[in-house]
């Protein structure tokens, strides 16, 4: 998709490839692999930090010609009619024969239209957070089953200026509700011993962690 929108030249010195895989089962043995030349890619995805991707498209966006950008902006009210729809802007009013609600599974336009939606909590979270380990994870993604959850450790790219010890690192854990927000509020060296403990030594010594956000796990329809 970003290399038809002419992106992927800018973004592919800034991501990390995923060359293969690692996942493992707390408490049992054997670990199963698998790479990208197996499967005859040149990688099974890649880590891109999220400013980077932003970046590149809001560049990409207001480079637009026929674009009119109003950021920032938020939604107030929608009217829908037989000449299309005028939406209610904290800055002003808006027209379009055609609205595309693009603002996420909680969307507010959704509600403002009043269409409803069936959501099933599964009472999970995904915690989510910035990690640095101590031995090159050499684009391997690291998961690892428990019996809370899934632990997730994905390889990130040095971006330019970074001069912090030991290697970047995404870290996803999936944890119950409660569970998680416990996590997410302990101290920094508390839930680096924990998480250290639920992985293992495969990276070293996890270094330091940074802040944790909590994204509830729902199915949205």
């Amino acid at each position: 998709i970003f290399d038809r929108l002419g992106l992927w030249p800018a973004l592919a010195a800034q991501v990390m490839a995923i060359g293969s895989t690692h996942i493992s089962e707390r408490g049992r043995f054997g670990v199963a692999r698998f790479t990208a030349a197996e499967a005859k890619l040149d990688a099974l995805g890649h880590n891109t930090p999220l400013r980077v991707l932003g970046a590149a498209l809001l560049a990409r966006a207001q480079a637009q010609a026929n674009l009119q950008w109003r950021c920032p902006a938020r939604v107030q009210g929608l009217s829908v009619g037989n000449a299309g729809a005028v939406l209610q802007l904290d800055d002003g009013s808006l027209s379009a024969r055609l609205v595309v609600a693009a603002d996420g599974a909680s969307s507010a336009l959704r509600g403002l239209l009043g269409l409803n939606a069936e959501v099933r909590d599964y009472q999970q979270c995904a915690l989510v957070t910035a990690l640095r380990v101590q031995r090159d994870p050499a684009g391997v993604a690291y998961e690892r089953f428990t019996p809370e959850g899934p632990f997730a450790v994905l390889p990130k790219p040095r971006l330019a200026g970074d001069a912090e010890a030991g290697h970047p690192c995404s870290l996803i854990w999936t944890l119950p509700t409660e569970r998680a927000e416990a996590l997410q509020g302990l101290p920094e060296a508390e839930f680096l011993a924990l998480a250290q403990q639920t992985f293992g030594e495969r990276l070293g010594r996890f270094l330091a962690v940074g802040k944790r956000i909590r994204h509830p796990l729902q199915r949205t329809v």
